[in-house]
């Protein structure tokens, strides 16, 4: 059993070798606190970094993603505006045949019973040249019904005297050409009857 003087020496020994700092140096254990602190600040920047550069990369491709749609979006739209326009433009044509057909028409309806042949045939010729030069501007039933309802007008008087049948059926290709112009161009309802007081049967020659 130890005796007080030596716990007291051993005492003594024990705070003379914590007051040492050979026997703890203190260096290391700073130079190790320092070394985890760079630790933590570099994987904290770095990673910081990593998720701005993906983040940098993820607008980039967002923005070329923006870019090519809006470009697609640009072209196409032209596009449309360019066909937008030829359409327009083609419309505006396509209307302007249909008017001069029916004002031909109309022009040729009122020699149905012309005793002037010879201004009918004038006309009549006028008509084929028109049809000619802008049948392609026509719709289709415009087209085929065009020159079938001048000739029929051309040849009304000859069947006078003639079959009932083949007046009436003689006039309803004449006025089929009207209904038929009309319709094309989407007009509102106006039976060409109506507009020009042309009745609807089958009209009798004039009394002599």
């Amino acid at each position: 059993m130890m005796t007080p003087e030596q716990i007291q020496q051993l005492q003594d020994v024990v705070a003379k070798a914590l007051r040492d700092p050979a026997n703890f140096p203190l260096l290391p254990y700073v130079l190790a606190l320092v070394i985890l602190g760079l630790i933590s600040f570099c994987s904290a920047y770095f990673g910081e970094k990593g998720k701005n550069r993906a983040l940098k990369e993820d607008i980039e491709t967002l923005t070329h993603a923006v870019q090519e749609v809006t470009m697609r979006y640009t072209q196409h739209l032209e596009m449309f505006k360019a066909n937008l326009q030829l359409r327009n433009a083609a419309l505006a044509e396509q209307f302007t045949a249909h008017q001069q057909a029916y004002s031909l028409w109309v022009r040729m309806f009122d020699r149905v019973w012309d005793s002037d042949r010879g201004a009918a045939n004038t006309l009549y010729q006028e008509c084929r040249k028109w049809w000619a030069e802008n049948c392609l501007y026509l719709a289709p039933h415009a087209r085929e019904k065009f020159l079938p309802a001048v000739n029929s007008i051309m040849m009304h008087q000859g069947l006078r005297g003639g079959a009932f049948g083949e007046l009436e059926k003689n006039w309803q290709k004449i006025v089929a050409l009207g209904d038929v112009l009309v319709k094309c161009v989407e007009l509102p309802e106006l039976g060409e009857a109506r507009l020009l007081g042309i009745p609807t049967d089958t009209p009798l020659p004039p009394a002599s």
